[in-house]
């Protein structure tokens, strides 16, 4: 057996040039990583410096793909074998970040890396083998066409090896094709078709025999404990624990937030139940399928016909579910399987799809799927994902895109180009905001208000007041999350279980966070994200810096985007929410939230905000 060797917290990013074929390594000056943290902060740095002002073609050699590790990665810090991928998406034509939970970025710290960053192009197949040191280009005509477990097979990696592969869909180049790592997926954006136009079927990271070394090995320590106490302690990360993502689906339903018949209809039917956590408890055998370095564990596997499958994801279960009408959970999961293996996001999958059923209905366009279908909707995903016929061809362009071509605006369910998730605003309208406002289009991830408003009942789901301060404060928050790089799961635990929550009556809570919202979020305790990233990386940051850190990814991606195209006109929300059922006071909300970010009229940052905060302008 070889003896466990260390290396201290890799700072090194390998540049990998496919068209020339060139490797060029660039270390990370301290200064840089207290500026932006690591993980999406250090990609969008590094995006901004490989640019400089240009703006390529998503699916053009010019266009480079990040991925980028953060200081917690292997270094055992609760929950934090995570990476970030950043480019520029195909679905939206702008920049976004993507977060994932496989074993890669572990694998590559080992190696010595903190990221890769990709640029050009290959004219035929290749995969990127990586082993210590050592980067290599090699053919992999052998792999194109394979689906995701498939190629991954093919490889061959050992339990601890890293893997990113892409399946059928990224190779057809459909705009919301994702990327498997492992058992988990890098979902949004089309970051799979980027790599299909780069002709990278894989990249395999063989994990090395040695351990991380943290900069501050005592307050890393110090920190893991206090993390690790408030994960165990706190109630609903136990729910995720037991029930998976999945525990959203009855609370969504109480909140009345869950996406039914497109988003049409607030009240679920009962048969939702069929849909929900502790039904796949009851009927199924189940075991963890866990991130690496996970003490949430809330990934399962249920056994379907004699195989272990993946049990769906919360949005995928609530966007082929309800919202399409299906509420057959064995259904879902072989959908959701399918839509693993051919590499598609299933969040854009669905959407799109329910988009035309709706469409169908109306008799804007002739598609046969109709709602509670799950059969046709099988078929379609496979001709969506092979571009077989000229629907399914214009449905690997997103709902969009078909909403611009046969019209449906209004109940095109999305974002700047990216399809919402699983949860209807128009009974949280604070998180209806974070949607309209998010830099990479509709993402819920962005600055998740539906817990604080929906779920535990902090703040009034249908009053404006204080929801862009506090959109602003978690979108810097969860910025600095993705950067250091953790779950955002442990929002739960972390900041729920600080006394100062925990021992005040809810109602008082309210109180305050509606009505002195700017003084309350100074007591939102983030200590435990500041511990663990002076812990990782040995460099002292007061808690203020840190979200001064968020704030400046957050500007920087808007930068980009803005640089990009990005305009006011495309902050807001579907039709839909915004004149049906209850509609989103979405106007007072957004001149709030462009007065307190600094943004000019167009939408974009001011250049001396930017300057402020240590920003390149090219």
């Amino acid at each position: 057996m070889h003896s466990l060797g260390s290396i201290e917290n890799p700072k090194k990013v390998a540049i990998i040039d496919l068209t020339s074929k060139e490797v060029k390594i660039e270390e990370i000056p301290e200064a840089i990583i207290r500026k932006f943290l690591g993980g999406k902060g250090l990609a969008y740095y590094l995006l901004n410096k490989i640019l400089k002002g240009t703006i390529p073609d998503p699916l053009f050699p010019e266009n480079p793909i990040i991925l980028m590790t953060g200081p917690l990665t292997g270094t055992g810090a609760p929950l934090s074998g995570r990476f970030n991928a950043v480019s520029r998406s195909p679905l939206t034509g702008l920049f976004g970040s993507s977060s994932c939970g496989g074993p890669f970025g572990i694998a590559l710290k080992t190696c010595g890396f903190m990221g890769l960053a990709i640029k050009g192009a290959s004219d035929k197949p290749v995969k990127i083998v990586i082993e210590g040191d050592n980067i290599n280009i090699e053919p992999a005509q052998d792999l194109w066409g394979k689906t995701t477990s498939e190629t991954i097979k093919a490889l061959g990696p050992k339990p601890k090896d890293g893997t990113l592969v892409i399946g059928p869909a990224g190779e057809n180049l459909v705009k919301y094709a994702c990327i498997r790592s492992g058992e988990r997926f890098l979902g949004r954006l089309g970051f799979g078709a980027v790599l299909g136009a780069k002709k990278i079927k894989a990249i395999l990271v063989k994990h090395q025999n040695v351990k991380i070394l943290p900069g501050n090995p005592r307050k890393l320590e110090k920190f893991k404990k206090q993390a690790l106490e408030k994960i165990r302690k706190n109630h609903f990360t136990k729910l995720y624990s037991r029930f998976g993502t999945n525990t959203n689906i009855l609370y969504s339903k109480e909140a009345k937030i869950l996406p039914v018949k497109n988003f049409s209809q607030l009240d679920s039917p009962p048969e939702i139940y069929n849909n929900s956590g502790p039904f796949i408890e009851q009927n199924f055998e189940l075991k963890p399928n866990p991130c690496s370095a996970c003490s949430i564990v809330c990934g399962h596997k249920m056994k379907l016909d004699g195989r272990w499958v993946h049990v769906p994801e919360y949005e995928t279960n609530a966007l082929f579910g309800p919202n399409l009408l299906i509420f057959d959970i064995r259904k879902i999961a072989e959908i959701n399987e399918l839509c693993n293996e051919l590499g598609l996001d299933t969040i854009s999958t669905a959407v799109t799809i329910g988009y035309l059923m709706e469409a169908e209905e109306k008799g804007i366009v002739k598609s046969n799927l109709k709602f509670g279908d799950a059969e046709k909707v099988k078929a379609f995903i496979q001709d969506v994902a092979h571009k077989r016929g000229e629907l399914a061809t214009l449905a690997a362009e997103g709902s969009r895109f078909l909403s611009q071509k046969f019209g449906g605006k209004e109940f095109a369910i999305q974002v700047k180009g990216l399809e919402l998730a699983a949860y209807d605003p128009r009974n949280s309208i604070g998180h209806g905001l974070s949607y309209s406002v998010a830099n990479r289009g509709g993402c819920h991830l962005s600055a998740p208000l539906f817990p604080i408003e929906a779920y535990f009942g902090f703040m009034d789901p249908h009053k404006p007041k204080g929801k862009a301060e506090i959109v602003i404060f978690m979108e810097n928050l969860f910025n600095v999350i993705n950067s250091i790089t953790t779950c955002v799961f442990t929002t739960f635990a972390y900041m729920l279980e600080d006394p100062v929550i925990k021992l005040t009556p809810r109602r008082a809570i309210k109180l305050f966070m509606e009505n002195l919202t700017s003084v309350t979020i100074k007591f939102l305790n983030i200590s435990v994200y500041k511990g663990l990233f002076e812990g990782a990386t040995g460099i002292n940051i007061s808690e203020k810096e840190l979200l001064k850190a968020g704030e400046r990814i957050h500007l920087l991606e808007r930068y980009l985007n803005a640089k990009a195209g990005l305009n006011s006109e495309e902050d807001t929300l579907p039709e839909r929410f915004l004149k049906e059922l209850k509609p989103v006071p979405l106007k007072e909300m957004l001149e709030e939230y462009y007065r307190k970010r600094e943004y000019d009229a167009s939408g974009a940052p001011k250049i001396e905000k930017l300057r402020r905060l240590g920003i390149e302008i090219y």
